[in-house]
């Protein structure tokens, strides 16, 4: 399987965390966010930006998971409307946290809250099965500056 993740061209040669508090993390867990598109990719960024998207290289990093490494999925049920809705970011980083600290994969597949039919990837650096999951290219990327917030 591939997934996607767009950055900063100076951090797009290696998967590395912020260890930043995200929607699926409270600060200090070294979680990597990943999507299952390009374009869902592009749109996740955008959701953090500030009015126009920024001008400075970014890149697209090509992530391979080989298809054995066993994938955790959020119990959707966990949620009253049947998925995760912007101000439930608590209980998103409860699910995630305990996720990171179980160590029972290497990924946990979430749904956007942005489009909540698609799909990110969490990733887990300190799982064993980590060090399979390779960048395979990475691409120019540019966000249209007709983007704005």
């Amino acid at each position: 399987m591939l997934v996607f993740r767009i950055t900063r061209a100076e951090y797009a040669s290696e998967l590395f965390a912020s260890r930043l508090e995200n929607r699926w993390n409270s600060k200090g867990l070294a979680v990597i966010y990943t999507s299952n598109s390009r374009a869902l990719a592009c749109l996740e960024n955008l959701a953090h930006f500030a009015g126009e998207a920024p001008a400075i290289p970014y890149r697209t990093m090509v992530i391979a998971v080989p298809d054995e490494i066993p994938i955790d999925q959020v119990d959707l049920r966990r949620f009253p409307t049947g998925r995760p809705q912007l101000e439930e970011i608590v209980l998103c980083r409860e699910i995630g946290d305990h996720w990171f600290r179980g160590g029972t994969s290497a990924m946990l597949r979430v749904p956007s809250v942005l489009v909540y039919q698609e799909t990110n990837f969490l990733l887990n650096p300190a799982h064993p099965d980590f060090k399979r999951i390779q960048i395979v290219e990475t691409e120019d990327f540019r966000f249209d500056p007709r983007l704005k917030q």
